[in-house]
């Protein structure tokens, strides 16, 4: 009941379908009606190897019956203890996520653009996704700016509170903090949702308007025991990216030394 992931993506998505519309929509015909069928995780970001699992998420009606419900499970059970690479699940309905979307929920919104719709009853679930498509300009201008701000907090205040303090652990995570806002800047003005910390490190990277010198200095904040020489690499990477938000059009009203400073003001977050 696998999925031969040592194929290419268009390959492992037509057996994906395959199996979709010959298992799960024959063995459980109600689901044509009142369902959505997508594709999430590794594979939907193409980022998969021979053993990933392949997430495939059932997305129904809070009204199914508990009889119809279980028979899912019990389907599920089936799957894990014959050894299957396909990892069920039902637990998402329309009505959890269209409650739980909003412009600040950003990993679900990064989630559910990168599903691959294999089943859309009614067009239901891709109609829900293309009212988050992306962000409205004042609300993108607001994340971007409060994640430089952020930044340079981790420059300016607490990179040297965690030296002084020899707090060796607390500056480990204050660089994978740093490199985790810098990624998510990169992502933002390549009009990608932030993903979850799992693939954010190798899917943003790869980007092509990453380039060589950001990827090296991002690799260096990761790596390096140089106490000193951190808190420098990091404003590197910090007027790099400043660089690349001026120069996007949008941000063509901003000042640069507006994008240098940082603010508490901004209630923007990332969740």
């Amino acid at each position: 009941m696998g999925i031969n992931l040592e194929n290419d993506i268009d390959k492992v998505l037509k057996d994906i379908k395959i199996f979709v519309f010959d298992n799960i929509l024959t063995q459980f015909p109600f689901l044509k009606k009142d369902s959505s069928i997508v594709v999430s995780g590794s594979v939907a970001t193409e980022c998969y190897d021979k053993d990933s699992d392949i997430d495939i998420h059932v997305i129904r009606s809070e009204n199914l019956d508990t009889i119809l419900l279980n028979r899912l499970k019990d389907y599920k059970k089936i799957l894990r203890e014959s050894g299957s690479n396909i990892e069920l699940r039902f637990a998402s309905t329309y009505e959890k996520l269209e409650d739980n979307l909003g412009w600040n929920t950003d990993y679900i919104l990064g989630e559910i653009n990168n599903y691959l719709i294999i089943f859309d009853y009614n067009n239901r679930l891709t109609e829900l996704v293309s009212k988050f498509n992306w962000y409205p300009s004042e609300i993108y201008e607001e994340k971007i700016k409060w994640l430089l701000s952020e930044m340079l907090i981790i420059i300016q205040r607490e990179i040297n509170s965690a030296t002084i303090r020899n707090q060796g652990y607390y500056l480990r995570v204050l660089k994978v903090k740093y490199v985790k806002y810098a990624l998510t800047i990169l992502r933002l003005l390549n009009k990608k949702y932030p993903v979850y910390d799992k693939k954010s490190y190798e899917t943003t990277l790869k980007l092509p308007t990453v380039s060589k010198d950001l990827k090296l200095a991002i690799n260096e904040i990761l790596s390096s025991k140089d106490k000193d020489k951190i808190p420098n690499v990091m404003l590197k990477v910090h007027l790099n990216l400043v660089n690349l938000v001026e120069s996007e059009t949008h941000f063509k009203s901003l000042k640069k030394e507006d994008l240098l400073n940082f603010s508490t003001k901004n209630k923007i977050r990332f969740e």
